[in-house]
């Protein structure tokens, strides 16, 4: 059975066990590395650091503003594991600066893996290149 014919919500779920979706990241207008429930002194310590995102956050963001790629392409361009580079793209998928690249007709494109098994493939947002540009510019 699915869970929803068992009558249970995942959405519970993923706040129950502290894995916050992307949904749930919207919702409550959190971003990784605060929660709503933090003092306000982690909010304003998260506020500062933004624009100073993890590295691994800038080499996604500045892989994907070349070509849409999937997360074992992503690691052959950024020389990290697939399972590394991979959190990194989560969390920028979580952030709204990344999203699954569609076909004109909405099916989220896909390209063989090294195991021939289907990989999504990830493509920077409107968002995530304004954001690249403010890291880019922000380092100099």
């Amino acid at each position: 059975m699915i869970g929803e014919q068992m009558g249970l919500d995942f959405r519970q779920l993923s706040t129950a066990f502290n894995r916050p979706t992307a949904a749930d990241a919207q919702a409550t207008r959190q971003v990784y590395g605060t929660r709503r429930t933090d003092p306000i002194t982690s909010h304003e310590a998260e506020a500062k650091v933004r624009p100073h995102a993890s590295h691994g956050r800038r080499l996604v963001l500045a892989a994907l503003a070349v070509r849409p790629a999937t997360d074992f392409e992503l690691a052959e361009v950024t020389g990290w594991q697939q399972t590394s580079i991979g959190k990194r793209r989560g969390e920028c998928v979580a952030l709204g600066w990344v999203e699954a690249f569609t076909a004109p007709d909405g099916t989220k494109c896909k390209r063989p893996s090294p195991s021939g098994s289907p990989a999504i493939v990830w493509a920077i947002t409107a968002k995530g290149r304004e954001a690249h540009e403010a890291m880019r510019h922000g380092s100099r």
